[in-house]
């Protein structure tokens, strides 16, 4: 993390890569009893942002520096400062149920979702509630949802700093939607695409999108002796991306010593997994 600030009696300078420049400006203003007008931000190039730079630890820290020193300050954290004061991705667990009839469609379902909050700290008055929705985004509108559902957020403080980190909430949720629909298809004796269909029977653009992604990957052929395949397909920012990913099966590397060679992925039995063919359908945000 890196950044430059120049601090006068009425003005505040700060050159960053930062994703949050109104915020920065208000904090910063705030910091040094000046008026956010006062304080120009800069925006440099990211290197990489990813959530990250949406922080402004490093660069109040710069202007506080800067301030008392009087004079211009570039300040760099080395790496281990970096990992030290870094915010992580939310750790979250979840608990799905849902209602099956007995043509094995969908009637209801039940999330209850467990993880602490990252708008508490960075954004608080989109808290409502008690409900974080970057923690429960991606269930709250699935569009595989049925009317009568039931999505439970429970926020738990595990004790570290969270931050955001790349799609957010959706990224743990996709997993959790995805997998439980793999599920429910299972239980009802249901090709994981079909199934999927159906539930989007009124959603004519997720529709598209997953039907798409089928046809090229020849859903409607078996693939070959020991390939495997998985579809999933989720929305979110207003985009909708399905993918299916084709494995197959070969033995396990082994050592010169006999044993499993240690970079190799852990298998069923002396098989591993690898990865045939990927492909994805996106219905890019209107």
């Amino acid at each position: 993390m890196n950044a430059t600030a120049r601090v006068t009696a009425n003005l505040c300078e700060i050159w960053a890569p930062t994703q949050a420049q109104g915020p920065t400006q208000q904090d910063v203003a705030q910091l040094l009893g000046l008026r956010p007008e006062q304080v120009k931000i800069n925006t440099t190039y990211l290197g990489g942002g990813f959530g990250r730079r949406f922080e402004r630890d490093f660069i109040i820290q710069t202007a506080m520096v800067a301030k008392q020193v009087g004079r211009p300050v570039k300040l760099i954290w080395a790496r281990e400062e970096d990992i030290q004061h870094d915010f992580y991705r939310p750790v979250s667990t979840a608990r799905l149920r849902a209602g099956l009839d007995a043509a094995g469609r969908v009637t209801a379902w039940d999330f209850r979702i467990v993880a602490p909050s990252i708008m508490t700290r960075a954004l608080p008055q989109r808290v409502k509630n008690g409900i974080d929705p970057s923690s429960v985004e991606g269930t709250v509108g699935s569009p595989y949802a049925p009317s009568d559902r039931r999505i439970v957020y429970v926020l738990k403080d595990v004790g570290v700093p969270v931050g955001f980190w790349r799609s957010v909430g959706n990224s743990i949720t996709s997993f959790y939607v995805e997998g439980f629909i793999d599920e429910l298809a299972h239980s009802a004796g249901r090709d994981p695409y079909l199934f999927r269909l159906s539930l989007l029977a009124d959603k004519p653009r997720p529709r598209a999108v997953l039907e798409r992604a089928a046809a090229m990957a020849n859903w409607d052929q078996p693939p070959a002796a020991g390939h495997f395949r998985g579809i999933a397909m989720h929305q979110s920012f207003g985009s909708i991306v399905a993918e299916v990913a084709e494995t197959y099966s070969s033995p396990r590397p082994h050592s010169a010593g006999g044993g499993p060679a240690p970079w190799s992925q852990a298998g069923t039995g002396e098989d591993q997994h690898d990865l045939s063919r990927c492909g994805a359908s996106i219905g890019c945000s209107q």
